[in-house]
């Protein structure tokens, strides 16, 4: 039985676990962020080109993709 682990080690095994598990979730939730904000300016480069070139219909489009981005008018 000397192969065999303490508890002690397992729970200091979970633990470290546990550490990087949240400093995962941590980045992937920034870099949804930061991809959010980009399909956003993406979005607002868009609006703002449809409504230079004044086409109604695609302004639409924009606006209601932008409005399921943020909940809010842009």
């Amino acid at each position: 039985m000397e192969n065999s682990h303490t508890i002690l080690e397992l729970l200091i095994v979970i633990v470290m676990l546990g550490i990087l598990y949240s400093m995962y979730v941590g980045a992937i939730s920034k870099a949804k962020r930061s991809s959010d904000i980009a399909v956003c300016h993406h979005y607002q480069h868009e609006f703002k080109t449809m409504l230079e070139l004044d086409d109604y219909y695609k302004t639409i489009t924009v606006v209601d993709r932008c409005y399921d981005c943020h909940a809010t008018e842009p």
